[in-house]
């Protein structure tokens, strides 16, 4: 039989065994932000229709709230997401606006009132006196469009709202129609 003389070298550090650190955890945290949007989206969908513009009635507590507005950007469907690459995680809900402040409430604006409930300072007009032709007379807009009176009172009143939750009932059905979850399974 023939003899054959080989020699090996072999040389590795330690360093060689183990994964690029770097680039596996930047590998995850791209996939991750993908996931995440796409969450987002799954969420912001659900709660867009949800919140229904074709029912003519006030929706009863518990019931997502009805739409009447048309203006695209004070809009309760107006929902975005943000994807906070930081704290690794994403936001999602109605875009507030400046306007829909409310007055001596125990929530900070109309979105959280309506998810949440409470209490909030409303002001009605009163009309007093009788109508006139005067252009001096207070217009009125809504259900008494283009009529004028002569004196109007502003009354104050506190009211109560039940909740009528959109956000949490669309993450609860995105969760039970296993959208989410399935986005962090393996392939």
């Amino acid at each position: 039989m023939a003899k054959i003389a080989s020699e090996f070298n072999i040389h590795a550090s330690a360093k060689d065994l183990f994964f690029d650190r770097a680039r596996v955890i930047n590998a995850i945290t791209a996939e991750n932000h993908k996931r995440l949007s796409k969450a987002g989206a799954f969420i912001r969908q659900r709660a867009r229709t949800a919140i229904l513009r074709r029912r003519k009635r006030v929706s009863k507590p518990g019931e997502p709230p009805s739409v009447r507005s048309r203006d695209s950007f004070a809009n309760l469907r107006n929902i975005l997401f943000f994807l906070s690459k930081d704290w690794e995680s994403v936001v999602i809900g109605p875009r507030v606006v400046p306007s829909a402040r409310l007055k001596r409430s125990n929530r900070r604006t109309v979105p959280e009132l309506l998810e949440k409930g409470g209490t909030s300072m409303v002001t009605k007009t009163r009309l007093t006196g009788e109508r006139t032709s005067s252009i001096s007379g207070v217009w009125l807009y809504g259900d008494r469009k283009g009529e004028r009176w002569k004196d109007a009172e502003k009354v104050h009143y506190m009211a109560r709202y039940e909740p009528r939750p959109f956000m949490g009932p669309a993450l609860d059905a995105e969760i039970k129609a296993g959208t989410i979850g399935n986005l962090w399974v393996t392939r």
